[in-house]
């Protein structure tokens, strides 16, 4: 810390190759972390790029490169040759928001402008940034998203309670509503290995597991009330397991733990 005695650390994530990656706001910077090298490296946000350095979320493509989230905007920095970029949606003068953000099969990131119900995408090689409206009666208010094993996008919709599919290859949506009714999804991770998508049932304290094959949904409730929970991820090493964490702004305590699912049951 060169500025402040406190750090104001983003969302985080971990590389193939064991490097975590985050923003930090305080300096205006991003951060790696050499895990096996035990190593900080530090990279300053330049500054005519609108916003913060933090954004909402950050995703690593499948190219080694880092996206994050701003304000009707997704930025990438390119570790191999420190390169930065921006780019703008279509709405971004008109306050869009910039939520979560993932790269899809084919390359391309797609990030929630939440403010306006749109979800945009960028074409990492042309530049060219397109908007599509969330197909949801009333307001969306798209949030976190992640990526299933065949590359398609999945959203939580947490004004709406519903779960977004966005076909990658033809741009088709579709929605899917769980069992508990406007429940808050926010925060979506999917087991790859079985094909299964869990999303953060927010409003309701509530994980829940969709199967996009038989269109079933089980929801698992949560130990505390007012847990506040903005992240889930599958277990890499045991996709029976499924982690969260919570900001702790209503029950007064951020806390972490897990789901795990006994006897192959995630299968199932």
């Amino acid at each position: 810390m060169a500025t402040s005695k406190k750090a104001r650390m983003g969302n985080l994530q971990i590389s193939k190759d064991g490097v975590i990656w985050l923003p930090e706001a305080t300096e205006r910077r991003w951060l790696s972390y050499d895990i096996k090298a035990g190593k900080w490296t530090s990279y300053d946000f330049p500054n005519d790029i609108r916003g913060s350095a933090s954004g909402n979320s950050m995703a690593i493509s499948a190219d080694g490169t880092i996206w994050n989230s701003g304000p009707g905007q997704a930025r990438r920095f390119n570790p191999a040759t420190r390169k930065w970029s921006a780019f703008d949606s279509p709405s971004w003068k008109q306050n869009p928001g910039g939520y979560g953000i993932t790269v899809a099969g084919d390359g391309a990131a797609w990030f929630a402008e939440n403010n306006i119900d749109r979800i945009a995408r960028v074409d990492p090689v042309s530049g060219k940034v397109e908007e599509f409206k969330v197909p949801s009666q009333g307001q969306a208010y798209p949030r976190r998203m992640n990526t299933d094993a065949q590359g398609n996008v999945w959203v939580g919709l947490w004004q709406s309670g519903q779960l977004l599919r966005i076909d990658y290859k033809t741009r088709e949506m579709g929605v899917y509503t769980p069992p508990s009714e406007r429940a808050g999804a926010y925060s979506v991770s999917v087991d790859k290995a079985h094909d299964l998508v869990w999303v953060t049932l927010h409003r309701v304290d509530k994980l829940a597991r969709f199967n996009p094959k038989t269109r079933e949904w089980v929801e698992f409730p949560l130990p505390q009330a007012e847990t506040d929970v903005r992240r889930i991820e599958v277990d890499r090493h045991n996709p029976n397991r499924v982690w969260w964490s919570s900001v702790g702004n209503f029950g007064g305590r951020a806390r972490m733990g897990y789901i795990e699912l006994l006897d192959g049951a995630a299968s199932k």
